[in-house]
């Protein structure tokens, strides 16, 4: 866990949850996320050879894993918030959500997922979208991770919202990238807004599957004070 001190952020899982596959091929399956071995091997790549930055493009080349993964629905996420005087010491909690079902439809929740602590605001963030949270051991270590989307943010804020704009992030063959990252490095949760253009949005349409309609969106730091102090000053 980091200090206040040096992060003003800590995030972490807590119940496990029944009916999932415990092995890597067998949930990848279950979750319809084919690539989730090749990038879960490449998270473990990483841990061992952690001064390399970009990690083998063949599983083989990557190192094996035949433990068994807990999956968890949501995360809690605790962050500095100085201006919420109902905070203890400037702290808040928000939970974060991955679950298939929620009021009847899936929710995959975004989050600020913190790449370059040398930097501000949105220049040391990029935005994730969590397909799941999961949990396993390796060389006698707990490693608690979560499974993402990446959308990245464009160079300048929009000049008419004053809002940061990030795109849904595409491999070669047009499929939405994915990577298993430590939920340590999970800030906060973000809200999204779709950049709509100027076609009319159909009368059905509905708002659980705007971000797998839309690939561009606002990140809304109006949604509360602690989004603005977080990312919305100049």
């Amino acid at each position: 866990m980091y200090t206040i001190l040096e992060r003003p952020y800590h995030s972490r899982i807590e119940l496990s949850e029944c009916g999932y596959p415990s092995q890597l091929h067998a949930l990848a399956t279950y979750i319809q996320q084919p690539k989730f071995p090749l990038v879960f091997t490449q998270f473990l790549y990483k841990v061992c050879h952690p001064d390399e930055q970009i990690a083998p493009s063949k599983i083989e080349e990557c190192p094996a894993f035949d433990g068994t993964i807990k999956v968890y629905h949501s995360a809690v996420a605790t962050f500095y918030a100085p201006s919420d005087l109902s905070g203890s010491g400037g702290m808040r909690r928000e939970r974060i959500r991955s679950t298939p079902h929620f009021f009847g439809h899936p929710r995959r929740d975004t989050v600020f997922v913190v790449i370059d602590d040398s930097q501000a605001g949105m220049e040391a963030m990029e935005i994730g979208r969590v397909l799941l949270f999961f949990s396993f051991e390796y060389r006698r270590k707990n490693f608690s991770c979560a499974l993402i989307n990446w959308f990245v943010h464009t160079d300048e804020r929009d000049s008419d919202t004053g809002m940061w704009v990030v795109e849904q992030e595409l491999d070669r063959l047009g499929q939405p990238t994915v990577e298993v990252i430590h939920v340590d490095s999970i800030a906060r949760a973000a809200h999204l807004l779709p950049v709509y253009g100027g076609s009319r949005v159909p009368e059905e349409f509905h708002y659980h599957s705007a971000l797998d309609t839309f690939h561009t969106f606002f990140v809304n730091h109006y949604v509360d004070h602690h989004a603005h102090e977080f990312i919305g000053r100049d």
